[in-house]
């Protein structure tokens, strides 16, 4: 048997850490002297020690590792406990890797200055469209505005199932529209369509119908993703211009896509405010 800081200069770590590890019953020592109180270990024990300390080198908690030696310590067990701690570790890293981007974004817009729009008025024809309306934002997460994208993308699965067969040839341009909460749902309601050149059958979850013409919009066009600070800063000069030339909102803005750009979740986008005058 050797005592604790023998133990821990051949483990290569600290007494205090032994000592948590202890309080833990992670790793408790091999017997306690009564005499002087010393904990002792035996040179056995290392590998169980290099375990904990490979283990904490890959994220995994304490707790993690406490349930793993507790319950079920099978190569089995490590395996699963490994495969969930790299898909964790991949979700990780991807909300760092969209972190940095919206860091270069807004380093990106400081370094352009504040951006200059040029903002029509226009009428916009009718259309006919297939339509998948929701009113369950509530399912984004807390994040809001960074889920949007996904939320989009759930929308326009259904559109795709059922436009495929019935209309091979849908593409871009797709309009979102945003609707005012209803008297039954206190979440804005999103809209998402796409052009046809012909009718195609409803289904339980797409509608078919003509989108109405528009006599007068304000509409601006610019580049960007579903979410981001260009789409926000896009809303907020429109929304400001209608303001200050005396107009008021008649109806669900529009997003349309026109096409894709460089990236594929960045497209030109024009957005469409129905208005009239106060």
């Amino acid at each position: 048997m050797i005592r604790i800081g023998e133990f821990a200069r051949l483990g290569g770590v600290s007494v205090a850490m032994l000592r948590h590890y202890d309080e833990l019953g992670i790793l408790k020592p091999k017997t306690v002297d009564d005499a002087t109180n010393y904990r002792l270990y035996s040179v056995r024990q290392l590998p169980l020690l290099q375990q904990i300390l490979s283990l904490r080198d890959l994220n995994c908690t304490l707790n993690e590792i406490s349930e793993f030696l507790r319950t079920d310590s099978s190569q089995a067990h490590l395996q699963a406990l490994l495969h969930a701690k790299s898909a964790a570790l991949e979700m990780h890293i991807k909300d760092e890797i969209e972190r940095l981007r919206r860091v270069k974004q807004r380093i990106a817009r400081l370094e352009r200055g504040a951006t200059m729009y040029t903002i029509e008025l226009k009428s916009v024809p009718a259309q006919l469209v297939a339509s998948v309306r929701d009113a369950s934002l509530e399912r984004q997460t807390p994040e809001g505005w960074r889920s949007i994208e996904a939320y989009y993308d759930a929308l326009n699965a259904h559109l795709k199932m059922h436009l495929e067969p019935n209309d091979p040839s849908w593409r871009l341009p797709q309009i979102n529209l945003w609707h005012d909460a209803s008297a039954n749902n206190q979440m804005p309601e999103a809209e998402v369509t796409h052009h046809l050149e012909h009718g195609i059958p409803d289904s339980s979850v797409v509608r078919v119908y003509e989108l109405p013409a528009l006599p007068t919009v304000a509409s601006l066009q610019f580049e960007g993703r579903y979410d981001g600070e260009a789409m926000t800063d896009a809303f907020t000069a429109l929304y400001r211009w209608v303001e200050d030339n005396g107009y008021g909102i008649t109806g669900a803005t529009r997003q349309t896509f026109l096409a894709t750009l460089r990236e594929p979740s960045e497209f030109l986008i024009e957005l469409q405010v129905p208005i009239s005058k106060l």
